[in-house]
């Protein structure tokens, strides 16, 4: 499944190269978490943390699978989100005080990687 914020503040962090953790952003209400594991089937690897009293509402699979089967067209727009996660998440990696330049053809390359895995052609 994978969640959006109704309400409150959540931080998020990865692990770091040193075992440690990096934080790499935060998520605020309107904006959704969980997303990369329930679309492309990757293991959750973020631990999110709610840093104010925070409200969410979980989409589970099964329903993001009807969402996408009716309309196709949302998997463009999770791919670009999906993709902005990614470089966001490595470059403060990389960088911690700097966000990394964006490639054009990531999200074409997400968008395809999540079609293949609802099997949308």
């Amino acid at each position: 499944s994978m969640f959006v914020v109704v309400e409150g503040r959540l931080d998020v962090s990865v692990p770091d190269a040193r075992g440690g953790q990096q934080a790499v952003g935060r998520i605020w209400p309107g904006e959704v978490f969980g997303e990369m594991s329930v679309f492309l089937g990757a293991p959750r690897k973020a631990t999110v943390v709610a840093t104010w009293t925070t409200m969410v509402l979980e989409i589970s699979k099964s329903t993001i699978e009807k969402m996408i089967l009716s309309n196709p067209a949302l998997v463009r727009s999770f791919a670009t989100v999906i993709e902005k996660r990614l470089m966001q998440n490595e470059a403060a990696l990389a960088h911690p005080k700097t966000k990394g330049p964006k490639e054009e053809s990531g999200s074409q390359t997400m968008f395809k990687r999540i079609a293949a895995f609802f099997g949308i052609s």
